[in-house]
């Protein structure tokens, strides 16, 4: 898996923010990542997809951005180890339900069983890949995000100091 993530920095296909958070993933015995994106948001002003600028100094000059969700699909093992990453992973979701959201996705499980998802968005677009949405919901998604990885990155420490 870290030769497959090496790849990825190389190639430019992984959000640089998020390559920290997937090195540490990859260490686990538990699982492994899928599939991710740091989120983006994109607008007139801002208009490729990938972009990392924050929305801050957009605000008063930009009314709607597509949000680009954020989030990380892992495919968790069915051990002790695993279920408790799932239950503290189920435990970031449950702090802020309205703006994050941890289970299972059909897409991703049917290419591997036992695969999970937890994601960035409003309650109104968790069905989404990415939603239009007024500047003022954008400014809140984007303080949601940065707590968000601050606390995956912390609970994915965690777990690889305590094996695992």
């Amino acid at each position: 898996m870290l030769a497959e993530l090496r790849q990825g920095i190389r190639e430019g296909t992984l959000d640089p923010p998020i390559v920290p958070l997937l090195e540490v993933f990859a260490r686990l015995n538990c699982c492994y990542t899928i599939q991710s994106c740091w989120g983006h948001f994109v607008h007139d002003m801002q208009p490729e997809t990938k972009n990392l600028a924050s929305l801050k100094e957009y605000a008063g000059k930009v009314q709607h951005v597509l949000y680009r969700i954020a989030y990380l699909a892992l495919c968790i093992e069915k051990s002790d180890e695993g279920l408790v990453l799932y239950r503290d992973l189920q435990g970031i979701a449950s702090r802020d339900p309205e703006h994050i959201q941890f289970g299972s996705s059909e897409f991703f499980w049917k290419m591997v069983p036992n695969t999970y998802v937890i994601q960035v968005a409003p309650e109104w677009g968790i069905e989404e890949d990415s939603l239009w949405m007024g500047m003022e919901e954008a400014l809140s998604i984007e303080e949601v995000r940065g707590r968000f990885f601050e606390e995956l990155q912390a609970l994915v420490y965690s777990h690889g100091k305590s094996g695992g």
